[in-house]
């Protein structure tokens, strides 16, 4: 495992870290706390360091399910972050409940760093109305908080607008960015921007919400064929490893095998050559022709007050326009199981998307295009 060393940070992060937002499942929808031990002990045992979590993750479960999970580990073993609740903050008194609420649920008498999370300007300036670096750093005196920084969701403007009004304050900054989102949110405009300022970056959706696991059979077919025993999410996370102001790179993790793929990849640690790049390159834009809406899987935009199953659709038709394969049970999924006819355009979805995808209108031009079918 790679470990990598920033002035800015107290530790060295493992190159690969443990994303907690799409732990394993029981049947019944809940965390399987038992499985997520033992990709937890997996992990640690290949030289994971780094977990991430946050308040909204898995309903509110995803810290307490990592913090009893977490303290059969020595506290020196590992680092956690999570984040607060931006959307929640509604007084200055809130950002200080829930940072403590978050500890409690952890188990934890400090968090190696705390991010406020998925901010845009108006967040942002939210945040700093109600006076949050004035709480957040009286909790860093008290040894609480170890490093503090941000995550984004937004547009270039926006990312640099907040990196440059809290640059004395971020010491990290997690963003998104995988091989296809390189113009996407701050993209690499925003990567070259924190390691101008020396700001150690945490990596988020390297494999776009498993969307670069899986590609379309010919499309794929190229990195196969040049190396037969990759998985193809190893890829993705391979175009990353060049990138030097990278410290982690979240993978949300859901089963073992995962877990052992990661190790393996991340354990050799090797950087796309020339000639990978420009496979890389090629899968880029064969993907951009055949995507028909950018979604993660991420479920922010959740819940819909029309109950309208938007990851659901949207994962469902991306697979039926990629493969133009619009079987019967995939047209079930989306206009019965998915409930799209219930979309009343009340755009509630939009403020909440960290994407920036027009939701009510993709759920239009689907149910426009199924109609021709």
């Amino acid at each position: 495992m790679e470990y990598r060393k920033f002035n800015k940070l107290s530790w060295q992060p493992s190159l690969l870290g443990m994303g907690c937002m799409r732990l394993p499942l029981q049947t019944n929808g809940q965390i399987d706390e038992k499985e997520t031990a033992i990709l937890v002990q997996e992990a640690l045992a290949g030289g994971v360091t780094y977990f991430d979590t946050a308040w909204p993750y898995h309903g509110g479960e995803s810290e307490r399910v990592m913090g009893n999970i977490l303290k059969n580990y020595p506290r020196s073993s590992f680092t956690i972050t999570t984040k607060l609740p931006s959307w929640l903050i509604e007084t200055p008194q809130d950002i200080e409940k829930y940072f403590h609420l978050q500890l409690q649920k952890l188990q934890m008498e400090y968090v190696d760093v705390y991010l406020l999370h998925a901010l845009d300007k108006k967040r942002y300036d939210h945040l700093k109305s109600l006076d949050v670096f004035t709480h957040l750093d009286k909790l860093k005196a008290e040894g609480k908080i170890k490093h503090l920084g941000f995550s984004f969701h937004g547009s270039l403007e926006d990312f640099l607008y907040i990196l440059n009004d809290g640059l004395k304050h971020f010491e990290i900054c997690q963003i998104q960015l995988n091989y296809m989102d390189i113009s996407h949110q701050q993209g690499l405009i925003g990567y070259h921007e924190l390691v101008k300022y020396d700001i150690p970056i945490i990596i988020m959706e390297p494999v776009k919400g498993g969307n670069l696991a899986k590609l379309p059979a010919d499309i794929e077919k190229p990195l196969l064929k040049y190396q037969p025993d990759k998985s193809i999410a190893s890829w993705a996370m391979r175009w990353l490893f060049s990138y030097k102001g990278i410290c982690t790179i979240l993978s949300g993790m859901s089963n073992l095998s995962q877990v052992k793929d990661n190790l393996l990849t991340f354990n050799s640690a090797k950087p796309l050559n020339q000639q990978e790049n420009a496979l890389i390159e090629e899968v880029r834009n064969q993907v951009i022709k055949r995507t028909f809406v950018a979604c993660t899987g991420c479920q922010y935009c959740m819940p819909c007050p029309m109950e309208v199953k938007i990851k659901n659709i949207f994962e469902q038709y991306n697979k039926m326009y990629t493969y133009d394969n619009f079987k019967k049970e995939g047209l079930n999924l989306i206009t019965k199981e998915g409930l799209i006819n219930n979309c009343i355009n009340c755009g509630v979805c939009l403020s909440k998307c960290p994407q920036s995808i027009n939701i009510p209108q993709k759920l239009a031009e689907i149910k426009n295009n199924l109609t021709k079918i």
